[in-house]
């Protein structure tokens, strides 16, 4: 089964970035499938408790920047609901947020895993022992990162532009329906303003990958 390393402990309104890669010569996605009910999964684990400013999938691994919410009434609720073990333990106060957290994600690998070997009709593990996880502490980490995820198809020779890569969030950015954490992200960028942050948010990624080109 997966850990999940606790080298960052998870706070309330912390951000974070989530990553882990298959192991040598294993694929964690290898058709549109794959790739769709990760995300499905994802959104059902976290949804309630984070925004996701951004994320990445390709072949061999993925990438999640995360908000975390507070802890308020919602966020109970919804752990209430999910009527899980961890969840249990989190509200009489035996688990903290951060193994709560810890807990869904490693629900969420251990489903993923068992998914694939099952398709593929292989065994033993996926993904490598530990997903990483480190806390954003700053504006600039914060604003590389981002970059950083977006460009990690073009990085890996997977697609020559940000927007022809299904499995990231860069497009998400310019949809009607924005998910609130992407709308979280053009407000920073914008400094309140939507239309000023997607201009600043396209202009960031242009240079990103142009200095990365040199």
């Amino acid at each position: 089964s997966t850990t999940v390393d606790y080298h960052s402990v998870l706070i309330p309104q912390g951000i974070y970035h989530f990553y882990n890669k298959a192991v040598s010569g294993r694929k964690l996605f290898q058709d549109h499938s794959d790739y769709q009910r990760f995300m499905d999964k994802f959104k059902n684990y976290f949804h309630p408790y984070l925004y996701l400013l951004a994320y990445c999938l390709i072949p061999n691994h993925y990438h999640f920047l995360v908000l975390l919410k507070e802890e308020n009434d919602e966020f109970f609720q919804s752990v209430q609901q999910e009527n899980s073990k961890a969840g249990r333990l989190f509200l009489s106060g035996q688990y903290s947020m951060s193994e709560f957290l810890s807990d869904q994600f490693r629900k969420l690998l251990s489903s993923h895993s068992l998914y694939v070997n099952k398709k593929y009709k292989r065994n033993g593990p996926l993904l490598r022992t530990k997903s990483k996880r480190t806390e954003v502490s700053s504006e600039i980490k914060l604003w590389d990162l981002l970059c950083y995820i977006h460009h990690n198809p073009i990085h890996h020779g997977l697609t020559e532009s940000y927007t022809q890569w299904f499995y990231s969030s860069y497009s998400g950015y310019f949809s009607k329906e924005l998910d609130l954490g992407y709308e979280k992200v053009l407000e920073w960028l914008g400094d309140g303003n939507l239309s000023t942050g997607l201009l600043e948010y396209v202009k960031m990624h242009q240079n990103y990958k142009m200095n990365f080109e040199r």
